[in-house]
């Protein structure tokens, strides 16, 4: 149905809309002007975070080049390529919300 370049797109905005749409429809507080700003609430980006953004980026654009999903249409990108990246990414969504509501 999709050309392979179009299924990588579609997969990317999947990812970015699994992102940003929870900060975008979230509620929103009018901040009080004494109350303390919450340090938790600002994203940190630490030595790990950085990394597993970049082995993330770099496994799939590594994958789309070498399976060449666009010449040969499949589903095994999916599964080689997306599948891992997105089990990671998930994984760590799950326990970092465990760990937020733990403390």
């Amino acid at each position: 149905m999709f050309s392979g370049f179009q299924e990588i797109l579609l997969i990317g905005l999947f990812v970015l809309g699994i992102v940003f749409l929870p900060r975008l429809l979230g509620r929103r507080q009018i901040p009080s002007k004494n109350a303390p700003e919450n340090p938790r609430l600002r994203l940190r980006l630490t030595g790990f975070l950085r990394l597993a953004i970049f082995v993330s980026i770099t496994w799939l654009l590594a994958t789309a080049v070498y399976l060449e999903p666009w010449d040969h249409p499949g589903q095994q990108y999916v599964f080689v390529g997306a599948g891992p990246v997105s089990v990671f990414w998930g994984l760590y969504w799950i326990i970092s919300g465990f760990r937020k509501y733990r403390k």
